[in-house]
């Protein structure tokens, strides 16, 4: 059996490889026999349920003399209090005061049960305080790519849902760093940040989990390579939370959706506030480099917010082109130049001609938008009529107007019979 925990928050470590019986500490009765000894209350306090019908979890924490402890969750509510207690337990011990129990009583108090011979490895997550599980509950996936998770959660406190990004901490710098700096109406808010050894995902385990052995298999290797990693750290991001959809979802459904005259009303509006928040991307010295519009949310107010800065890069103002990562971004949306190592925030205004060449135009499948939108002559010759939407995809970033011209250049155009585009479906 191989039984992994840990007292600090910091690390996991093998306790013991004991083939042939596991052992379970009872932390309920280390816990009531320190609080017998120290004459304090102690109290099991029921935090909730969470989870579909099938699969429901129960979370509770202890509070010992006025104190809370982290949370603790199982399938049951007996299993949820021994995690509760175990949370306790690694708190106290780090206390100076911790010597009602000791190892020996601890051993004493646990038990034991036989296993068979096609024995079972045996581990136990680490049980940490975490702020996430802290300060939020109801909590639910929103999505899952390569950068990690994104939650929905509550503030306890504030009674505000939020989205909860979480990523390796290796991604600190850039995503963290460029949120915490900007503040714009069209541009999603960041509200804070904060490190964990623990991602949510392993936290969520129950406290025991057996998998069968098979025999030969090195037990370290098999630790190693399983989804916790030691001394790994998770960042865990707080954002606005945007419900009201993205970008892509709107323009999908506008175009499967009998034509209306109001469409075009809409996306003059919402290429105005994209266009808002890209200018004050770039004032601040920055490129996105991944402008599509799946990073383009709804908030609850019904406006465009600008989302994942996961790309964004900082932007040399003097005029010259800085070496960069080479093709970084949306390969549909990228400049042309961005193939390449050497370009500056032209690149965001190349994308944003895609984005309003497909909010204003009907496209009736994806395929039809991929060719399209790989071929900047083919929208060339579609847009021929709307100069601001043609100067944004030239090929040669120079030629392409800055995001600050743009503004004025889109009152012009939606003052002017210009603006009064085809709503009919583009054929291919």
């Amino acid at each position: 059996m191989l039984h992994v925990y840990s007292e600090k928050t910091s690390e996991l470590r093998v306790s013991q490889v004991d083939i042939g019986f596991t052992k379970k500490v009872d932390y309920l009765s280390i816990i009531n026999k320190y609080c017998q000894t120290k004459n304090l209350p102690r109290t099991y306090i029921e935090v909730g349920i969470e989870g579909p019908s099938h699969n429901l979890q129960f979370r509770y924490r202890l509070e010992i003399n006025k104190q809370l402890y982290p949370v603790g969750k199982a399938k049951n509510k007996k299993d949820a209090k021994q995690m509760a207690a175990q949370s306790a337990y690694i708190e106290l011990r780090k206390q100076p005061d911790w010597d009602t129990v000791s190892e020996d009583e601890a051993s004493e108090i646990a038990s034991t049960s036989a296993i068979p011979s096609s024995f079972l490895i045996t581990y136990s997550c680490v049980v940490c305080f975490d702020r996430f599980n802290s300060d939020f509950d109801c909590i639910e996936p929103l999505g899952k790519g390569s950068y990690g998770c994104v939650y929905k959660a509550r503030h306890k406190v504030l009674d505000q849902y939020r989205a909860i990004k979480e990523i390796r901490s290796k991604d600190l710098p850039r995503e963290v760093l460029v949120l915490a700096n900007l503040d714009h109406p069209n541009i999603v808010r960041y509200f804070s940040c904060w490190l964990q050894d623990t991602g949510y995902k392993y936290m969520t385990k129950t406290l025991y989990h057996k998998i069968e052995l098979i025999k030969g298999v090195d037990l370290l290797l098999l630790l190693f390579s399983s989804e916790v990693k030691i001394n790994t750290k998770f960042l865990f991001i707080e954002m606005e939370l945007c419900e009201g959809g993205t970008l892509r979802r709107w323009i999908h459904k506008k175009n499967i959706a009998p034509a209306e005259n109001s469409r075009q009303r809409q996306s003059l509006e919402f290429a105005r506030q994209i266009l808002s928040g890209v200018e004050y991307i770039h004032s601040k010295k920055l490129i996105h480099r991944d402008l599509k519009p799946e990073n383009i949310l709804f908030g609850q107010d019904g406006n465009v917010r600008i989302g994942d800065f996961g790309l964004a890069t900082q932007d040399n103002d003097d005029g010259e082109l800085v070496e960069r990562t080479e093709d970084s971004g949306t390969r549909s949306y990228m400049a042309p130049e961005q193939v390449g190592v050497n370009y500056d925030r032209k690149v965001d205004v190349f994308a944003l001609g895609l984005i309003f060449f497909e909010l204003f135009w009907r496209i009736g499948t994806g395929h039809e938008r991929i060719k399209v939108c790989k071929t900047t002559c083919t929208i060339g010759e579609r847009v021929n009529d709307v100069h601001i939407i043609k100067t944004m995809l030239s090929t040669k970033p120079e030629a392409r107007p800055e995001a600050s011209a743009l503004k004025t250049e889109l009152k012009r155009w939606t003052g002017t019979p210009e603006g009064n585009t085809d709503q009919g479906n583009l054929t291919v």
